[in-house]
């Protein structure tokens, strides 16, 4: 069994990924997988990262530019990706 520091590291960045930090990644994989086999987590995790972008958006001043990036983490990345491919089936 993993350390759950590992298994609860929600917070990886892509850059994470990009640095060689594998861990990160297998771990997101069996998030997603989990994702595609437990609804009610796949609704939760969806809201969560909803609140999350939203709370970026809001946080960002109103004199920023339309291309001005926010920072969203990777697992948020994932689960967005994952709602939106999921509409496509």
């Amino acid at each position: 069994m993993r350390p759950l520091q590992t298994i609860a590291e929600p917070f990886a960045t892509a850059w994470d990924c990009l640095c060689g930090q594998g861990q990160s990644l297998s771990d997101l994989r069996e998030f997603l997988q989990e994702l595609q086999k437990i609804p009610e987590l796949r609704v939760r995790a969806a809201l969560r990262t909803l609140t999350r972008i939203r709370w970026e958006l809001e946080r960002t001043p109103e004199s920023a530019r339309l291309n001005d990036p926010i920072a969203i983490t990777l697992r948020d990345a994932a689960v967005m990706m994952s709602q939106m491919l999921s509409r496509l089936r």
